[in-house]
């Protein structure tokens, strides 16, 4: 954290903003599995190893999303409504609660928060959730991959950056009306560029043994393929697009379209409901998901410190390439640019990511695309990790290799 508020004040202050901190917020949406402690008890494969070994696939899978919309059970909902409720007493507001895309699978989510705060009040929901599970005859599952065929349980991380004069970086009004119409394009360049960089960390953050029968090489079930991308939504693209093939002229501020939905209740749509016109791709690992990213790779049961840091370092890379860029005469645009014409473009896609032509398509576009957990150990060691991390002061050389 404090290296990405580093890079980010000496970043922005080229930019034309004068700001004395820059703070990484977080919101993690928490997936996990309810299942009854009689057919817990019933399945060794499941006490053992977290997830089911053996058994019938289910008729329709989650092809039908009949169950994310559908009220929840009684017991299932007694648990749920306890677990918010411990969790307020320590302060700890979880902001939404509801089914997912699986039988028995179920989501919170809290209010967005610093980083650091919403990594460790994240880990007490873990264990409320298994204490609280219990009292209720039920058993939780927080494995990545219990059931084959259905959807795994992941954790959502939600990123943004913002400074303490109030700016979201990631939000094209703050900026534009704060510091400048340029200046988004410029730190969007700026994290493509880190994506790309980087992208081979940003999955080994992720890694975990659940999350290898999670994250398939192709995708599937909501979760992303090992080829490391973002996506940012055709209208965001044809903004950049336009961007990067000059340098001069005059950068209109990014205007995101929104429409208004209706629900054909009468007292809701006469106030109607705005919400993007960008549809949301479930398949990218790294989706622009409207004034912040989502890094869709994290698995349930895992401690979100890692994710986050090397998010952070790797933005903080990016900021700081740029600044050295403009401070030897470039322009903030010029910089931008030949970031995105070089290496950050590679980075942006937008369509399905599970489709085959992709994977073949991301290797030759020279993304990050490490398959298993063995693999994605093995990035942080490298040498190119070492001269990521050492000279922001996060990690040295022995601490990775510890």
């Amino acid at each position: 954290m404090q290296a990405v508020s580093r890079a980010g004040v000496r970043f922005l202050k080229l930019l034309g903003h004068d700001c004395s901190s820059v703070v990484p917020k977080i919101g993690l949406e928490q997936e996990f599995f309810l299942v009854t402690r009689a057919a817990y008890d019933r399945r060794p494969d499941l006490q053992r190893c977290g997830r089911m070994l053996f058994g019938v696939p289910l008729g329709n899978g989650s092809n039908l999303y009949d169950t994310h919309s559908t009220p929840m059970n009684d017991v299932a909902l007694a648990c749920m409504k306890e677990i918010q409720e411990e969790c307020f007493k320590l302060g700890i507001h979880l902001r939404t609660r509801h089914r997912e895309s699986a039988p028995n699978q179920y989501e919170y989510a809290p209010h967005y928060g610093v980083a650091s705060a919403q990594v460790d009040e994240n880990l007490v929901l873990l264990e409320l959730i298994e204490q609280v599970a219990r009292k209720h005859g039920l058993v939780a599952l927080l494995h990545e991959k219990p059931f084959e065929g259905v959807n795994g349980s992941g954790k959502h991380n939600n990123f943004s950056i913002g400074t303490d004069t109030g700016i979201n970086l990631f939000h094209e009004e703050h900026v534009a009306n704060r510091v400048s119409a340029e200046a988004y394009p410029v730190i969007l360049a700026a994290v493509a560029s880190a994506v790309y960089r980087h992208g081979d960390l940003m999955k080994a953050s992720t890694a975990c043994p659940g999350n290898d029968f999670r994250l398939t090489k192709g995708g599937g079930c909501e979760a992303p393929p090992s080829a490391m991308s973002m996506h940012i939504g055709e209208r965001l693209t044809q903004y950049l697009d336009e961007f990067r093939r000059s340098t001069t002229g005059t950068v209109q501020a990014f205007e995101a379209v929104v429409e208004k939905v209706k629900l054909g209740i009468d007292f809701v749509d006469q106030h109607g409901i705005e919400v993007s016109a960008e549809p949301r791709n479930r398949t990218a690992p790294f989706p622009y998901a409207g004034r912040r990213f989502e890094l869709r790779t994290p698995g349930a049961s895992q401690n979100m410190a890692m994710v986050n840091v090397v998010l952070c370092s790797a933005i903080a890379d990016a900021f700081n390439r740029f600044s050295d860029a403009i401070e030897a005469g470039k322009t903030a645009r010029e910089v931008a640019v030949e970031s995105l014409n070089s290496e950050g473009w590679n980075a942006i896609y937008n369509d399905n990511c599970y489709s085959p032509e992709w994977q073949e398509e991301a290797k030759q576009r020279g993304l990050a695309c490490t398959d298993s957990m063995v693999e994605c150990a093995q990035q942080l060691c490298s040498e190119k990790s070492v001269c990521l991390f050492q000279p922001l002061g996060v990690f040295c050389k022995e601490e990775l290799e510890e």
